[in-house]
């Protein structure tokens, strides 16, 4: 009987993976997107599957928000096979803000709304050539991961040794202390390069220390500030901070001249979500926000301004999600915030 209930378990896991199975069939094996000046972007088709996200506690470099643990991804996807370089941003955006120097070289010196706008305006360039029910956007921290390790289980996708990230990433050993034309260095399984080193790589969700407690299909975190950087950099000095595990929050207004991304299209894009502290006044307009570094003009939805009002323009407490939009200038952006509001 136990035999006959777990045939039964594993036909209907079986013809459930079919529909996604026929899906990723019909998929192209990768897309070209056009970022203007003559510049694409690639991205490869990545299949569904389960792995083992994260690291044991024998691992060499393992830190206590690595808990290993089972994550299954039911729907195909496509991650960028580079990251996304400056001559790519600075025909989508305008400018190019690195601090490093070349065209090749992965973008640096963005904040993860920075990351969030240029897949924005990437997807007004890929209208009609996504596959249905598709959107550019940051990869969710699952996705990465997974495409990172191509099948593989060991601190790198090359193997478990220090040396074995030579031939895979740049890391201060073997960089000069600075960043390098992306695809240099060989390629993982999936055909994706960089995965490890160059520079740090924003994630669409927020981080959460124990992500062994989130669900274990398909996990994603909204709920929270800091953002997630993965992959390590040109700057490492030890090969343990370069590995598949490797998970770092951030604040995603701030960063540097290590911090750079690639970008994914998916299906069901989650939204992202943010708390914040905005001042309001009677009317619900925003009067005033910070976030440390950048000041941002934000658009309460018609509900929230609605509700501010009745709150009578007190210091309201928002948790919503968060629409961006080109600003009118450069560096400042335009977000539209939906969501609950109250009093604090």
């Amino acid at each position: 009987m136990a035999f006959r209930a777990a045939c039964i378990a594993y036909a209907v896991t079986l013809l459930s993976c079919l529909p996604c199975r026929a899906a990723t069939e019909e998929l192209p094996a990768s897309l070209s997107i056009d970022c203007g000046d003559g510049l694409t972007l690639e991205l490869l088709l990545i299949k569904p599957g389960t792995f083992q996200m994260g690291s044991p506690e024998n691992e060499n470099g393992h830190l206590n928000n690595e808990a290993l643990h089972t994550v299954t991804l039911t729907k195909p996807f496509y991650m960028g096979k580079h990251h996304v370089t400056q001559e790519q941003y600075k025909s989508l955006m305008g400018t190019n803000p690195s601090y490093t120097d070349g065209e090749k070289d992965p973008v640096n010196e963005v904040t993860w709304f920075d990351a969030v706008e240029f897949c924005t305006l990437l997807n007004d360039k890929a209208k009609g050539k996504l596959p249905a029910g598709m959107k550019i956007q940051l990869p969710t921290e699952a996705q990465w991961e997974y495409a990172c390790r191509a099948g593989t289980q060991t601190r790198f996708y090359s193997g478990d040794a220090d040396k074995d990230l030579d031939a895979i990433g740049w890391y201060s050993e073997n960089s000069d202390l600075k960043t390098h034309p992306v695809g240099e260095k060989k390629a993982n399984a999936f055909g994706l390069y960089d995965m490890h080193g160059n520079v740090w790589q924003w994630c669409q969700d927020a981080y959460v220390p124990h992500y062994e407690k989130l669900p274990a299909v398909d996990p994603f975190n909204a709920k929270g500030i800091a953002r997630l950087l993965h992959g390590g950099s040109f700057l490492i000095k030890f090969p343990r901070g370069c590995r598949a595990a490797i998970r770092y929050g951030y604040t995603p207004a701030d960063k540097g001249n290590v911090i750079g991304f690639r970008v994914a299209a998916a299906s069901d894009v989650q939204k992202e979500e943010i708390a914040g502290k905005l001042k309001s006044d009677a009317a619900g307009n925003v009067v005033e926000t910070k976030d440390g570094k950048e000041t941002y003009e934000l658009e309460l939805s018609v509900e929230l301004k609605k509700k501010a009002a009745e709150l009578n323009g007190a210091n309201v407490r928002v948790t919503g999600a968060l629409e961006v939009r080109p600003g009118a200038e450069g560096k400042q952006r335009k977000i539209m915030v939906v969501g609950e509001i109250e009093k604090e």
